[in-house]
């Protein structure tokens, strides 16, 4: 893409609707595993943009950058591409999520979000995240920002009961 310009910045409130629809988004394109019998069906069962999870998202927002909650967001003309949260916890420190739109994957948007993250969380403590095993791109993303898979599984239960395992990975 020609003159492709990001900028990162902390989300106004008024932002949630759209952090909710890259959650969407994101998770449409990339959850669905025909290996793991998970569907587009199965994904929806999310409920991305219920009201109690656009208020959790408004609450996120308005303490973001505070103590223990960071949220950047990236934007190109002006629309919201992608985003990263963390937060600082008592023992380890936690990349929550990073989503960007698919049609700016492999552009360095996740990079540029991720090391807005990483600046805001220092490095006092092991810095952890999440990520589903059959993602393998996004595997080989954060391993080549540092991250390690640790060898733990996590298994996270959708709403309808299926599993979708996740690995943990810790930067060194």
């Amino acid at each position: 893409m020609k003159n492709f310009k990001i900028t990162i910045s902390k989300p106004a409130l008024g932002d949630k609707k759209d952090l909710v629809f890259i959650l969407k988004i994101t998770w449409l394109h990339t959850y669905p595993c025909r290996k793991l019998n998970i569907t587009k069906k199965d994904i929806l069962t999310k409920n991305f943009d219920s009201p109690k999870k656009l208020l959790a998202w408004r609450k996120a927002i308005k303490e973001s950058g505070k103590k223990l909650i960071y949220i950047c967001v990236a934007k190109h003309n002006k629309k919201i591409i992608g985003f990263c949260k963390a937060s600082k916890g008592k023992n380890y420190n936690k990349i929550d999520v990073l989503y960007v739109l698919p049609e700016y994957h492999g552009m360095g948007v996740g990079k540029r979000l991720l090391g807005s993250c990483l600046k805001w969380l220092g490095r006092s403590k092991k810095i952890q995240l999440t990520v589903a095993s059959h993602n393998k791109n996004a595997i080989k993303f954060y391993e080549k920002q540092g991250f390690i898979i640790n060898g733990e599984v996590k298994k996270k239960r959708l709403i309808n009961g299926k599993i979708m395992p996740e690995n943990y990975m810790v930067l060194i």
